[in-house]
């Protein structure tokens, strides 16, 4: 590296090993790298409305699922706890369908995910979590 952080890549095959050296063959010309991030381990636990009719139930959990593979994710299980009361109220409501789904995905699709879930309105709540290493 220069004085003022330039690196000099040298014409032909270069032989350095260290991390910094790659990232700037990468970065000034080299070949670039891809990079996997191997799927981690997720637990989406969410609260629907309980005036949400049990169709309406079934297509919510069936985007959410969608939602997650189209971001690159595998469902692991699906688990509806059914209804159940808060422990305090929102928005007016004193109970909500609960469901959690255990999933492997990438975490650059979860902002997707979440985004989602905000805007839907029937979700009331949620809690996205990585679990276990």
């Amino acid at each position: 590296m220069t004085s003022r952080g330039r690196v000099r890549v040298r014409s032909g095959i270069s032989t350095c090993r260290t991390v910094r050296c790659r990232l700037a063959k990468a970065v000034f010309g080299g070949i670039p790298v891809e990079r996997s991030r191997p799927l981690r381990d997720y637990e989406l636990v969410f609260i629907v409305r309980p005036s949400t009719a049990e169709e309406d139930f079934v297509n919510l959990n069936g985007r959410v699922q969608g939602w997650i593979t189209n971001g690159g994710g595998e469902i692991v299980s699906v688990n509806p706890w059914g209804r159940r009361r808060l422990a305090y109220p929102i928005r007016d409501f004193r109970e909500g369908l609960y469901i959690q789904i255990n999933f492997r995905g990438k975490p650059s699709s979860n902002t997707d995910l979440e985004r989602n879930l905000t805007i839907s309105e029937d979700v009331m709540r949620y809690l996205l979590i990585r679990s276990g290493d």
